[in-house]
């Protein structure tokens, strides 16, 4: 059995994961490594060398000639994490200014009345519940509205740096982690 787990690659709960499955499910072999390998491993070939994945979080995963592969970003949402929902979100909310559109569709969604009380919610918010209102971001940037815009194509731009920065460094020789999880 093979598990790809959000957060496993670096939290170190993969043993204890692969653990808990061999012994709940019967069987002795069991790797346990992060969704992204997953992805990378089914679908990073001599034609698509590079995958970017960009949800909650962010990361890049490029493969080498020799099949090897280069993980770039997925340090979570304090280092990291350009071009994600998560830091669309932010990007929103910084650009919320004071009664403007933005604003107030932000604040309908979580069901505040104000962005000082945003700020204190979103402050002590999981990254997932932040990255939620990307949709708001990216629903207001489809129809135009300027800080939605701003906010998405910043992050646009980041992720584009860190895809860049990925293929550099597969390009380059830098760390690879070429086990299959």
């Amino acid at each position: 059995i093979v598990a790809g787990i959000s957060g496993a690659g670096r939290t170190g709960t993969a043993q204890d994961v692969a653990t808990g499955l061999a012994i709940n499910l019967g069987v002795r072999d069991v790797t346990v490594c992060s969704d992204a390998h997953m992805l990378s491993w089914a679908n990073l070939n001599e034609r698509y060398p590079v995958l970017v994945i960009a949800g909650t979080g962010s990361v890049v995963i490029t493969r080498r000639r020799d099949g090897s592969r280069v993980i770039t970003g997925g340090y979570g949402p304090i280092l990291g994490d350009d071009g994600s929902a998560h830091r669309v979100a932010i990007e929103g909310i910084r650009r919320a200014d004071e009664n403007s559109e933005l604003q107030k569709e932000l604040l309908r969604e979580v069901g505040l009345d104000s962005l000082p009380q945003l700020y204190q919610r979103m402050a002590w918010s999981k990254p997932s519940e932040v990255a939620a209102l990307a949709s708001v971001v990216t629903r207001l940037a489809e129809h135009g509205n300027p800080g939605a815009v701003a906010a998405v194509r910043d992050q646009a731009e980041k992720l584009a740096v860190l895809a860049r920065r990925g293929i550099d460094r597969a390009d380059s020789g830098d760390i690879v982690h070429s086990k299959p999880c």
